[in-house]
């Protein structure tokens, strides 16, 4: 689960609960958790260890070594914000 999060993850809720709600896009995650990532920005949790519990999210997808090359190049910076998870994920959306 640590290395495919999306794949085995994703459908946890209806698996094992049969709850059928729908399944959101990898894209839809990054989406909701930048404002997890704002807040803790704020409370100055570095980004470097959110993103580093995402960079398999798109493990075997098209993109998804743009993904992890940009994470693992930007996040670690000091500064680093959510506009690097925003630019990973434009390199992935721009390789589809």
């Amino acid at each position: 689960a640590y290395h495919t999060p999306y794949d085995c993850l994703a459908t946890a809720d209806r698996d094992v609960y049969h709850d059928n709600h729908a399944i959101p896009s990898r894209d839809d995650i990054v989406m909701q958790m930048i404002p997890f990532i704002q807040d803790m920005l704020a409370k100055k949790i570095p980004l470097r260890f959110i993103s580093k519990h995402m960079i398999g999210l798109y493990h075997a997808q098209k993109g998804g070594k743009l993904w992890r090359r940009y994470l693992s190049e930007n996040a670690y910076d000091n500064d680093a914000d959510e506009t690097v998870i925003l630019k990973a994920l434009n390199l992935v959306q721009n390789a589809r």
